[in-house]
């Protein structure tokens, strides 16, 4: 059994761009927003402090949530690399 991952995103728009990290693995290139997978004991808020942090070198301040997506790898494009993924990421401000 495969556990459903918790994650928080920013999504963050400056001067009319929008910040996106560009990943490339073995299926491809693709885009993500800044953030990642909530750790247990921490709050999601935390836990996309941390990540940004980590992804984009500086603090933010989180504003409100604007919208939660899951993510089941199975449905998508990457199927064949992302088949035991599962992702419920909440998006904000």
């Amino acid at each position: 059994m495969h556990p459903i991952r918790t994650a928080a995103r920013a999504l963050i728009i400056n001067e009319g761009k929008l910040l996106a990290i560009k990943m490339r693995d073995h299926s491809g290139v693709f885009y993500i927003l800044p953030g990642g997978g909530q750790h247990h004991g921490e709050t999601l808020v935390e836990g996309l402090h941390r990540e940004c942090l980590e992804e984009i070198g500086t603090e933010v301040e989180v504003g409100e949530l604007l919208y939660v997506r899951e993510y089941i790898g199975k449905n998508h494009e990457f199927r064949h690399a992302h088949r035991s993924f599962h992702q419920l990421e909440s998006v904000f401000r």
